[in-house]
């Protein structure tokens, strides 16, 4: 920092400030051209066809500053530094809608060079940065600096009403690498992409959806799994819908988990690229989908995954990758994959040790749909139905059970397609999840 204001970095000159978002540093790449409208020093004006530059891959590199080839988003000259979303139909010269509040792929100028929403620190977006995360805290030639920053209080390990940082260097006050790693959460999980069509699975003679994303680098990922030589590393799946392609997923910038329909966890082996298959929900890859008389209905489908270490602590979740599916009525499994060595530590057998309340499957459905839970302790169980209204439209179960896991049918025939909500209560434990109705 300079009497003038912050400098932006230059090469190799360390003694600027080299300032990074907090969704990530990136490879950017050459897509073409588009019409755009651009700013400069606050104007606004109409840059006809220029060549734009999206995202590629995520860099666990610093990037030595200011660099035109891998750059983070920051550059002053001709090319447009772009973002998917939804251009601004009032005024372009005004900021686009971010790809989180639409379905739209259309390709506006996001000018990171002002700083954006994803900045660092947002509670429930990003909360540590550490020599492993991207951006990474190591020094601007890449040697190790030891240093972990973490937002505790977007944990809820700190207080809620102010942001709580804890602040650790390897080498220093006794703590090591491995001490720290220990203490802190992981980074979340980047380079989350849906593979392209002629790399999608068929299950049953349909194509299936299917994601991958960039291995964690932390240390403390890497676990053993009982009969397994290698190492794995463990991450949760988590889904959202919209009800058709007008509809928009319930989605949030920050603490997406609240909204997102938790699917799986699963530990894949670190030798191999991570990946999952959606294997309940049909990829609009196919090409012919139609009944006798109509097309089946598309609608949206977001993925966000969650890094988990071998203490359990769990990171944020990732960005989200979308995409659209089929509706197919009833779909079959949840999920697929020879690579993957599933962990369901909530569907083993035996008794559970805490309450659960699983996402219905299929979801959407039509027009039957099953509803998984568990509980730890005999006692009451209610398991109640409503509508978006927030109408009582069914209770599928009303009884005293043992403590175990159980699984109830939900029939929709008499009911018109829309989102309804499943609540449990046993004990003091309640849960709501919504599904999908789609006839």
């Amino acid at each position: 920092m300079k009497s003038s204001g912050i400098i932006y970095p230059n090469g190799t000159n360390i003694l600027a400030q080299d300032l990074e978002c907090a969704d990530g540093l990136w490879h950017w790449s050459n897509k073409g051209q588009e019409q755009r409208y651009a700013w400069d020093a606050g104007y606004c004006y109409n840059g006809s066809l220029w060549d734009y530059y999206l995202r590629d891959s995520v860099s666990y590199d610093n990037d030595g500053g200011w660099n035109y080839s891998p750059a983070d988003g920051r550059s002053h000259t001709y090319p447009i530094w772009a973002g998917i979303g939804k251009i601004n139909e009032t005024d372009a010269c005004l900021m686009g809608t971010d790809r989180i509040f639409t379905n739209s792929t259309e390709i506006y100028s996001n000018e990171e060079v002002n700083g954006d929403k994803y900045d660092a620190w947002r509670p429930g977006y990003n909360e540590v940065f550490s020599p492993y995360s991207s951006p990474s805290s190591n020094n601007w030639n890449n040697s190790n600096s030891g240093i972990y920053i973490w937002l505790y209080s977007s944990s809820g390990s700190g207080p809620t009403t102010s942001a709580a940082f804890k602040i650790y260097k390897a080498g220093e006050g006794g703590y090591t690498d491995s001490s720290i790693l220990a203490l802190t959460p992981p980074s979340r999980p980047m380079g989350l992409k849906v593979l392209p069509c002629e790399s999608q699975p068929v299950i049953n003679n349909l194509k299936r959806i299917k994601i991958s994303w960039n291995h964690n680098m932390e240390p403390d990922m890497r676990r053993t799994i009982t009969g397994e030589t290698d190492k794995f590393k463990r991450y949760k799946i988590y889904r959202t819908t919209g009800e058709d392609m007008y509809d928009i997923p319930d989605d949030v910038l920050q603490n997406s988990e609240n909204l997102y329909d938790y699917l799986a966890t699963v530990d894949l082996n670190e030798n191999s690229a991570p990946y999952f298959i959606d294997s309940g929900l049909v990829s609009t890859c196919n090409d012919a989908l139609c009944g006798a008389t109509s097309c089946w209905e598309m609608y949206p489908v977001r993925y966000r995954v969650q890094a988990v270490d071998i203490y359990n602590d769990v990171s944020v979740l990732s960005d989200f990758v979308n995409t659209e599916a089929w509706n197919i009525g009833e779909g079959e499994g949840g999920y697929y994959g020879d690579n993957i060595s599933v962990n369901e530590i909530e569907t083993n057998e035996g008794i559970p040790t805490e309450y659960s309340l699983y996402q219905n499957y299929p979801n959407p459905f039509n027009p039957v749909t099953k509803i998984k839970y568990g509980i730890p302790f005999d006692g009451n169980v209610t398991i109640k139905i409503f509508d978006i209204s927030g109408r009582l439209i069914n209770t599928l179960v009303n009884e005293y059970k043992a403590a175990g896991r159980f699984e109830t049918d939900f029939h929709g025939e008499n009911l018109s397609s829309g989102v309804y909500y499943y609540r449990i209560e046993s004990g003091e434990f309640s849960q709501v999840k919504k599904m999908i109705l789609i006839k």
